[in-house]
């Protein structure tokens, strides 16, 4: 299996509580990001997200599409939220 390292950073100009609120809300990712086509939530988890089972579908301006599982493994609001993935993606996502 190939490895790949996906390294994205985001620069915006906005209170940060705003920005967490936008992030933890993935259900809604789809509405304003251009190439998630789908979230689906499998487990809702705890309060704050922790334990949260969601399936990804994405795709890009390549002709390939991804899906994979995401859980929440890791939350410390407003600055850090970690996953762990499996699926067309596998490894953790911070």
């Amino acid at each position: 299996m190939s490895s790949f390292s996906l390294t994205t950073y985001w620069h915006l100009e906005s209170a940060i509580d705003r920005v967490w609120e936008a992030l933890v809300a993935s259900r809604e990712w789809p509405r304003w990001w251009r190439y998630v086509n789908s979230v689906e939530e499998i487990e809702p988890g705890g309060a704050d997200g922790l334990g949260a089972l969601r399936r990804y579908t994405w795709s890009s301006r390549l002709p390939y599409r991804l899906s994979f599982l995401m859980r929440v493994s890791a939350v410390r609001r407003p600055t850090f939220l970690e996953g762990t993935a499996e699926g067309d993606l596998a490894g953790t996502g911070r």
